[in-house]
Formats: structure tokens, C-alpha cells, sequence
């Protein structure tokens, strides 16, 4: 069953993703062009990277970013198309409707929340939609996974960087990521530290008894990738 999730999970995004975004005559695909205007940080520009991906799919069209001053992403992702529009056009171009489904040439408009949209993310391509829920709890969260993945594939300069730090702080594995937001979010983050404390104790808890269930030695040491923007909170988390 694990080798099933992880073909269907190999071939889902290279054959619903990678292939419709490099088809092998760009000139003849239908395109949609996605205008981000770079008014959000990076998170929030792969959530609307995300519902670009989305409404691609189910229009079948060539997924293109256009960015508002310039794709200063370009040194961190791969770029997900070999097709280009040029960009002088992309801001004039009509924007996707229903009257404008025939067209070789849309735009949409990001940010747009999604579920503004006549392709919610909160939908599932009708093809793989029945085996994703047969083992899946979250069906949705784990296809969303995929597209993300696919946005997130690191360029060459950025491997080639996080292998340098990865050295450098003795990085392995098995090992828990825990965010902490503590500057801009502080305002609706109110979560004490020993919170997330007590929630990463549980997660290991449960790792540790699937552990056991395989056979194998509970973790001797736990592991935490702490990514924050506060040293004292980085501290205190550190102490616990």
C-alpha cells in the first residue's frame, strides 16, 4: 500500500502537473497566466501560486507566473515551465471567464483568494479523486501537498546551500520542523511556548509507538528544526 501512495504521488504530479506545464509545443497550448503582484511574503505567494496550479489543471492550460516587480523567486524555485508570454502583453491579456474559455491566452488575477474562484482548491481532479480518498483521510491536504511540492523544488544554487548548512548543523534525520512567528503575528499568535512543547512531546509519542509497531527502538534522541524570528523565544524554547 505504501509503494502504491508513493507511485501514485510520483506519477500524480509529474503526469497532472509537470507534463501540462511543459507540453511539447508551447506555442500551440492553451495558457493561463497568473499575475502575482508580490503584496504577501513567500507563504502567501505559494498559497496563490497554488490556486493558479489548480485552475491550470482544470482548464488544462500551461500554468505561467508574471510577477509585479519582477520574479525575485527566480534564484530560489525552478521555474515549473519551459513556455514563456511575454511580459509586456501579460497585464493586458483578457481575464479567464466563462466567455473566455476558447481563448489560447488568459490571465487570472493573484491574490485572489481561492475560494472567490470557480476551481476551489478545496476540489479534486475526477480522475485520481476516488483512489486519493481511499486511503487518505485529508484527500484534499495530501493533493495540495503535491502542487506545493511541485512549486517548491529548490533551484540548483539553493541545494547546493542548504547541503553547505545541513553540514554545518550536523542535520539528520528523523527530526520534528516546529515554527514559531513572534514579531508581524504576534498580535493572533498568543500560544505560550510550553504549548508547543507539550504538542511536540505528543508528536514524538506517537512517532515512537509506530516505531514500536515496526519493530523498532524508540528514538533515542529527539530531534527539532526550530525555525523562528525571535532569539528569545529561541532561547526559552531551548531551555524546555
Amino acid at each position: 500500500m505504501v509503494d502504491d501512495v508513493i507511485q501514485l504521488r510520483e506519477s500524480t504530479r509529474r503526469n497532472m502537473v509537470d507534463q501540462l506545464s511543459n507540453p511539447n509545443q508551447c506555442d500551440g497550448a492553451k495558457k493561463l497566466v497568473c499575475l502575482l503582484r508580490n503584496q504577501y511574503g513567500f507563504g502567501g505567494m505559494v498559497h496563490h501560486m497554488t490556486a493558479c496550479y489548480h485552475i491550470g489543471l482544470a482548464t488544462n492550460r500551461v500554468v505561467l507566473f508574471h510577477y509585479k516587480r519582477g520574479n525575485y523567486y527566480k534564484n530560489v524555485l525552478m521555474n515549473g515551465s519551459k513556455c514563456f508570454v511575454d511580459p509586456g502583453k501579460a497585464w493586458n491579456l483578457p481575464l479567464l471567464d466563462k466567455g473566455s474559455s476558447s481563448l489560447p491566452l488568459v490571465a487570472f488575477h493573484a491574490p485572489l483568494w481561492i475560494e472567490d474562484s470557480v476551481f476551489p482548491t478545496t476540489s479534486l481532479p475526477q480522475d485520481v479523486a476516488p483512489y486519493i480518498q481511499s486511503f487518505h483521510g485529508f484527500p484534499v491536504a495530501w493533493w495540495q501537498g503535491q502542487i506545493v511540492k511541485y512549486i517548491m523544488r529548490p533551484t540548483e544554487r539553493l541545494q547546493q546551500e542548504i547541503k553547505m548548512v545541513k553540514k554545518q548543523l550536523n542535520f539528520s534525520t528523523p527530526i520534528l520542523g516546529l515554527h514559531v512567528r513572534r514579531t508581524d503575528k504576534a498580535a493572533i499568535n498568543e500560544y505560550e511556548d510550553n504549548v508547543y512543547m507539550e504538542l511536540v512531546a505528543a508528536w514524538f509519542e506517537v512517532f515512537d509507538q509506530r516505531r514500536i509497531l515496526r519493530g523498532e527502538k524508540p528514538l533515542e534522541r529527539r530531534r527539532i528544526f526550530l525555525a523562528t524570528d525571535s532569539k528569545k523565544n529561541a532561547e526559552a524554547l531551548r531551555a524546555k
